[in-house]
């Protein structure tokens, strides 16, 4: 039995299990590279899978902070100056 790793990030997520051939023989060097070779195209298809699914949490954190935006009432002239997050009157930050 022969278990592979599939690392993304520095992080381990799934592991590739191959069994004996059904001869008993052990793998060859040409088999454990297409098998290194595997695990490695494995982990660039799970960074792209994690890449995508923080893009699509971006795009909903953006229109969920631009929904508040809108919902909330106008600024003074005042408060629209102070909006470097730096503290406000009252202790808050400005965001």
């Amino acid at each position: 039995m022969l278990a592979v790793p599939v690392a993304v990030r520095g992080g381990l997520n799934p592991i590739a299990l191959f069994g004996p051939h059904t001869n008993d023989e052990t793998f060859d060097r040409d088999e454990l590279n297409i098998i290194r070779r595997m695990a490695q195209s494995a982990a660039f298809a799970y960074t792209a899978l994690d890449a995508d699914a923080v893009r699509v949490k971006n795009q909903e954190l953006e229109e969920q902070l631009r929904a508040a935006r809108a919902s909330m009432p106008p600024r003074s002239n005042e408060q629209a100056v102070m909006s470097d997050g730096a503290p406000m009157t009252d202790g808050r930050l400005d965001v």
